[in-house]
């Protein structure tokens, strides 16, 4: 390692380029680890036989699996059982200019190739496709790699891991396989105070009777929907419990500035049959089991990839549940006609 590091070290100080250059004795050093067998490489002959064998199309290609799984590849390295299961090798690397170019500010670029590797848990490894892609997103890369997965699965070699580098797109590729923030799942509970302004909480947090504080009352189902039941289901808490649930809010949490905002959900597993009088409560949970459920939505990095997915689902009844309470508050006739507008969440809260 010495001798391969110290012939780069005053090529890279070299002001001119004309100074880059290798020493006549470092240029026989890859032939003397070849020679010392330390590491065996392949002949020209025995490459062209296996760059030849199958075509090299873009994209898994069943003749490529077949080759791998069936054939030669499997059989020559005795692969066992147990080395048809591992992960997946994803990196991007560019090609020769005269295969594929892309022409961004009037420059030539080399455009990304995207190799797939298999790597078996006892060292069997074999390149199973590519893709020659254009600043390729992430959506796109969601397929390109599940696509690889499932056909790989048709061959009953399974993937357990995926291999990649710190690339612009494969960071919010890993992402979007986790709900929100993946370092959260390293705590014992999420984090119950979110710096994140929402329009909703906005909303909520003007409900109530103080004057110059409130602006009107939420009301659904013949019960309000105050700010205060947030207050008073954690001083409850505090009162209550010895070891508080909620023993990391404090009362500035109650009163935040512009930038001091808390989640919706904050109370969604406070309100227990146990809470003195919790049927005025009703309306308020029913609030937070929908906007707790849609901010999880929202929040949610993966992909909606068909019309079957359940989340679609719960949003259709989230909006059902919003449109209905807003019908049943449009036509309440105990509440003034110039009122009724101050019982529902602002039109901005709806949108």
């Amino acid at each position: 390692m010495i001798l391969l590091l110290q012939p780069q070290s005053s090529p890279l100080k070299a002001n001119s380029p004309n100074g880059r250059r290798w020493n006549k004795s470092d240029k026989h050093l890859p032939g003397t680890i070849v020679d010392s067998t330390m590491m065996i490489l392949p002949t020209g002959r025995h490459l062209q036989r296996y760059k030849n064998r199958v075509p090299q199309d873009a994209g898994p290609q069943d003749d490529v699996f077949l080759w791998m799984y069936m054939y030669q590849a499997a059989n020559d390295a005795n692969v066992s059982e147990e080395g048809l299961a591992d992960g997946l090798i994803h990196d991007e690397t560019k090609i020769q200019q005269d295969l594929v170019l892309d022409m961004r500010g009037g420059k030539l670029h080399l455009v990304l190739y995207n190799t797939n590797i298999f790597l078996g848990i006892t060292g069997y490894r074999f390149p199973i496709c590519h893709y020659s892609t254009c600043s390729v997103k992430v959506s796109e890369l969601h397929i390109m790699i599940w696509d690889v997965i499932a056909r790989l699965q048709d061959w009953v070699l399974s993937v357990d891991y995926i291999l990649q580098d710190g690339g612009e797109e494969n960071r919010p590729f890993l992402k979007s396989h986790f709900n929100g923030n993946p370092l959260d799942s390293k705590y014992m509970a999420v984090n119950l105070v979110n710096p994140t302004k929402l329009v909703v909480m906005n909303g909520i947090m003007k409900s109530g009777d103080i004057r110059g504080l409130h602006t009107g009352k939420l009301k659904l189902n013949e019960k309000y929907i105050l700010w205060k039941h947030w207050i008073s289901a954690v001083h409850w808490d505090q009162e209550v419990h010895s070891r508080p649930i909620q023993h990391k809010v404090s009362d500035a949490h109650w009163y935040p500035n512009s930038a001091e905002k808390i989640q919706n959900h904050l109370a969604e597993e406070i309100y227990q049959a146990s809470l003195p009088d919790g049927s005025h409560l009703n309306s308020t949970i029913q609030l937070l089991e929908n906007t707790s459920q849609m901010i999880f939505i929202f929040r949610d990095n993966r992909p909606v990839k068909n019309v079957d997915d359940e989340r679609l689902q719960y949003l259709y009844d989230i909006l059902q549940w919003f449109t209905n309470w807003h019908i049943s508050a449009n036509n309440d006739e105990n509440i003034a006609m110039g009122e009724r507008s101050k019982s529902l969440l602002s039109i901005d809260s709806m949108l």
